[in-house]
């Protein structure tokens, strides 16, 4: 199976020559013209040492799937069929309670979540093949039976919390997060249930999860999403710095995070 690093990989080896801006290294613009040759892919070092410590960059790459995977959707996709799976998702979703649409995104709460000050604790999952429309339509005809084994959750525990996917066609099919969930309970029972309850219904909707090691959970920061705080960090490390996404990630949950 794939693996979520893999994927993520990928999506970034494959839109380094059209994402990163004039001012890169050498090293880059060579994996730039061989990637453009089909040449073999950069090493994940000579990558790390060309990232630009541009934050902005590097969200767009953790959080898209890549050039090419949003280059097939729209090869493979007319903006009608988008729309037209977009409305068949929101008519599996739209009355179940709690929800709310959001830019990018519909989420539901489930009870009343209670955020710890500035803080919001996420749990994630990645589906595998969700650029393709059966796949895409599986996900969000078993949206209604996922809310439902959240709400058993949630009224098990005892305590509320939200979750959330994205809301357009071409949004699902490209975005690296499928599902994503806030609460206040980091380090728990409730986070482990939590975890293991998404990866159970895809399981059992006939999903593929990816697998994403150091990087299935997370944390929001006084409205800064996990991901712009990776961003931000990644961007300050030196030329040559050996801190993977994995470490950075660490850091900040730990800053962030109280054993429970």
């Amino acid at each position: 199976m794939k693996s979520f690093r893999q994927y993520l990989e990928e999506g970034i080896l494959s839109s380094v020559a059209s994402a990163l801006t004039k001012s890169i290294k050498p090293a880059v613009q060579a994996a730039e013209k061989g990637l453009a040759k089909n040449a073999e892919p950069v090493s994940r070092q000579a990558f790390k040492e060309a990232v630009p410590a541009n934050p902005d960059v590097i969200y767009n790459t953790l959080t898209r799937a890549g050039k090419d995977v949003e280059k097939r959707v729209l090869d493979t996709y007319t903006p009608e069929q988008l729309r037209g799976i977009a409305t068949e998702m929101g008519s599996e979703y739209s009355k179940l309670p709690g929800h709310v649409s959001g830019t990018g995104w519909d989420a539901w709460n489930i009870g009343t979540l209670v955020k710890p000050g500035n803080v919001s604790h996420k749990n994630y999952v990645s589906i595998k093949g969700l650029d393709n429309a059966e796949t895409l339509q599986k996900f969000y005809k078993g949206m209604p039976d996922l809310h439902t084994r959240m709400k058993q959750l949630g009224d098990h525990f005892k305590t509320g919390f939200s979750f959330k996917t994205p809301n357009t066609a071409s949004g699902a099919m490209t975005h690296t997060d499928s599902l994503v969930a806030h609460h206040d309970l980091p380090n728990s029972s409730f986070s482990r249930s939590l975890d293991a309850t998404m990866r159970k219904w895809a399981k059992d909707t006939g999903l593929e999860v990816l697998e994403r090691p150091g990087m299935e959970t997370g944390v929001d920061v006084s409205g800064k999403s996990f991901t712009e705080l990776i961003a931000d960090k990644m961007a300050k490390q030196p030329a040559g710095s050996k801190v993977s996404l994995s470490d950075v990630a660490k850091q900040i949950r730990d800053e962030h995070t109280k054993i429970k």
